[in-house]
């Protein structure tokens, strides 16, 4: 591939958007809300290691969470919360040729797609290739969160108790290795087209994955105030967490090496 500019004309770029909201609110003497909403949106671009391609990278995340606070009585009071948080990230989310030839098909190892990756093992640069090897990698993850706690007040009790759930949802699309790749052990094999080995991603095969699972959570504490100078805690919790599983039965577990089939 013929050389692309010197690393000095090509500089590493970055722009962050990022916001914030909140609210706070008191209805009555007995209720009460506040709420706040996060916007951050960060993208980044920087060249390769032989200045051949631009690689971009997108990450934004959003939270918002809601919080209502109700008196019953002076010894009574109830909050609960709603959260919701939200990343969405491709790193890489493409690239644009510095090169022209890391966009030229003719070098590439599968029809129709730019060069992919050259690796040798010994003291050289790896080389990661055209645009191709540059495909998204998209993320995207999002958490639905409530929270119920209640406060009560009697003697010398303070007691705490409540419950929280979340869902999780995870969402992710990416090649291992787009383009392909051959390692070389020596330049001399290099030179004499003796690979090491190759791995290619069959094209047309990458699929997205939906992983989903939830946590629950329950607990009690009670502070226990015998004088003013001394208290007792105690209290107990118990949490759950689901076995995360895949929405199209595309992933599992293999416990086992003699297993037959993974469950």
């Amino acid at each position: 591939m013929p050389p692309g500019p010197s690393r000095s004309q090509v500089t590493k770029l970055r722009e962050r958007i990022s916001s914030s909201l909140e609210l706070d609110h008191t209805f009555s003497e007995k209720d009460r809300i506040f709420g706040t909403y996060l916007y951050d949106n960060s993208h980044q671009t920087e060249p390769d290691e032989m200045n051949n391609k631009r690689i971009s990278n997108q990450s934004k995340r959003q939270t918002f969470a809601t919080e209502w606070s109700h008196v019953f009585s002076p010894k009574l009071l109830n909050s609960f919360r709603v959260g919701f948080n939200r990343d969405n990230t491709a790193s890489p989310s493409g690239a644009t040729a510095i090169n022209p030839a890391a966009a030229d098909p003719q070098f590439g190892f599968d029809p129709g797609s730019s060069v992919g990756a050259l690796t040798i093992a010994t003291a050289y640069t790896t080389f990661s290739g055209g645009t191709i090897v540059s495909s998204p990698f998209e993320f995207r993850w999002n958490s639905f969160q409530f929270y119920d706690n209640i406060y009560y007040t009697k003697g010398i009790h303070s007691m705490k108790f409540g419950a929280n759930v979340e869902r999780i949802q995870e969402n992710f699309l990416g090649a291992d290795t787009p383009g392909g790749s051959f390692v070389f052990n020596t330049l001399t094999d290099f030179f004499t087209n003796s690979p090491l080995s190759f791995s290619n991603d069959v094209p047309g095969t990458e699929t997205p994955r939906h992983v989903r699972m939830s946590i629950a959570a329950g607990y009690f504490q009670d502070d226990i105030h015998f004088r003013p100078n001394l208290t007792f805690n105690v209290g107990l919790r118990y949490e759950f967490g689901e076995v995360p599983y895949e929405i199209d039965g595309k992933l599992a577990n293999l416990r086992m090496l003699s297993s037959t089939r993974a469950p």
